[in-house]
């Protein structure tokens, strides 16, 4: 019992020795990189990223003050010699509260490599002006080039501004060359200006990442908005992928390109509009030599611009394509020679198609109808117009559908088809709402009153009451021509019905 004891005690120690090690550091314009880890504090700060980040260690969190702050030339890889953090501990480098830093580069090559675990990144401001033309395969943020790997790398509630263009360019680029996993990159704001050519410069990019969430984000301007280049794990229980709730529009090549399999990709807006391509500003797969873009989940979406399925060996196949909006352009559907479309090949339904052709297949345009007879799919799909409720669509709220809309109300759990805007963009927590049922407490839905009329049972008529007024009059006019506070039964005359009227329905 006694040697339980001591490693009890032992053991607690040890936790707090390790608890006490996290700390609160600061960085602020004017301080200086001579003080010590022990002597940082927010009256003794660093001055530099590089210097916050050789010092920190796993639970420590760095205040950036306000302020601008370069990135050294020749980036920052942060890989054998920096810290690394733990699932219980990360490193967090953050804005100082109610403050907002920024960090900017000018590198054309390396900005900030990560190749250790756990280091998150929150509530930042990233400006990136290359000096010149950007390398290929670089980025503000790289995860994965390290031979050290990065397990849970995040980026959330950062602003990214961009001004030129780079090949296979990412404001966040992320590659499974050495494990980057668990990674997410959620509500942040993407902009890019500037630049011409280079058509896979990207808001986010990714190639082969299993684990991974790219939630409520918006992103506006790269000739690709999110892209998920080159495929992943083909086994779906190696997969835990999602692309949810985010915004993308003002993509002159493509909103979404997705080679990836096993991903859910729900409830996102994907406006590519801009877009140039006669084949569809959304895209699945491609002609790489790699079969991608499979047994993806594709649901509550609004897709403007068109959705192409590419023909790249058996093409992009087993995907659930439920609940959408694809508009503007026809699904474009294994547009070259040989492919082929069948049950089990893709389960699609509970759609809102545009008017006339709905889907283009190896060059043949189909309405719903003929679509319906040649594959069995979309049998409660829709074809025809949406309503949305502002036609600018210069915001999130404009791409609600109204309530005359086609699609309203129509997808296969009752909701909108399309995206439920208020989930989408970084200004949401991106939870799901509460299901609205005509048992809830709450008068939702179409309903008259709370839980009843419209969707739900017809609300009740209230009984009539009468009060102590309404038996004085009877009194005071008793069998007389009545009056309208006497005549309860509007017969013309005041007697005894009245009363028994009046008896039976007493208020007060």
């Amino acid at each position: 019992m006694k040697k339980i004891a001591i490693i009890t005690i032992v053991s607690v120690v040890i936790f707090l020795a390790d608890d006490a090690q996290a700390k609160d550091l600061f960085v602020a314009p004017g301080g200086s990189d001579a003080v010590t880890y022990a002597a940082n504090d927010i009256s003794h700060p660093w001055t530099s990223i590089l210097r916050a980040m050789q010092q920190v260690q796993a639970g420590d969190v760095v205040y950036f003050r306000q302020g601008t702050y370069d990135i050294p030339s020749g980036g920052i890889v942060i890989s054998t010699g920096f810290a690394a953090g733990t699932t219980e501990s990360p490193i967090r480098l953050t804005s100082y509260p109610n403050e907002l830093a920024t960090w900017r580069s000018t590198q054309t090559n390396v900005t900030i490599r990560v190749g250790r675990d756990h280091w998150h990144f929150d509530n930042l401001n990233f400006v990136h002006e290359p000096s010149g033309s950007m390398s290929g395969d670089r980025g503000f943020f790289q995860c994965g080039y390290s031979t050290t790997g990065a397990d849970g790398f995040w980026v959330k509630e950062s602003t990214f501004s961009m001004n030129s263009r780079g090949d296979n360019y990412g404001s966040v680029h992320l590659k499974m060359e050495s494990p980057c996993t668990n990674v997410e990159i959620t509500h942040n704001t993407i902009i890019h200006s500037g630049g011409s050519g280079l058509t896979n410069s990207s808001g986010i990019i990714a190639f082969g990442n299993n684990t991974f969430k790219i939630n409520n984000n918006t992103v506006a301007g790269p000739p690709m908005g999110i892209y998920l280049k080159h495929a992943n794990s083909s086994t779906c229980g190696n997969v835990s992928g999602e692309v949810k709730n985010n915004w993308v529009r003002n993509n002159e090549r493509r909103a979404f390109f997705s080679n990836f399999n096993c991903v859910v990709i729900e409830n996102n807006i994907f406006d590519s509009r801009a877009s140039g391509s006669a084949e569809g500003g959304n895209q699945f797969n491609e002609s790489n030599g790699v079969s991608g873009g499979d047994n993806n989940l594709i649901n509550h979406n609004t897709f403007l611009g068109g959705l192409w399925f590419h023909d790249d060996a058996s093409g992009a196949i087993n995907n659930t394509l439920t609940n959408n909006i694809i508009y503007a352009k026809a699904w474009n559907l294994h547009p070259w020679s040989g492919g082929t479309i069948g049950t089990g090949n893709v389960n699609s339904n509970y759609n809102l198609f545009q008017a006339g052709s709905v889907v283009l297949m190896d060059g043949t345009n189909y309405t719903l109808s003929s679509w319906r007879t040649v594959s069995g799919e979309d049998v409660n799909s829709l074809s025809g117009t949406p309503t949305f409720i502002n036609i600018s669509l210069d915001s999130i709220d404009d791409y609600a559908l109204t309530s005359s809309s086609l699609g309203y109300r129509a997808a296969s759990d009752g909701k909108d088809m399309g995206a439920d805007i208020s989930l989408v963009g970084v200004n949401s927590e991106g939870l799901v709402s509460p299901t609205e049922t005509c048992s809830d407490g709450i008068q939702n839905q179409d309903e008259t009153g709370v839980d009843c009329g419209g969707v739900c049972p017809a609300c009740e008529t209230p009984a009539t009451t009468y009060s102590l007024a309404n038996f004085l009059s009877l009194l005071a006019n008793w069998l007389g021509a009545g009056d309208e506070d006497s005549d309860v039964n509007n017969d013309g005359i005041v007697n005894t019905r009245d009363l028994g009227i009046i008896m039976s329905g007493w208020g007060n």
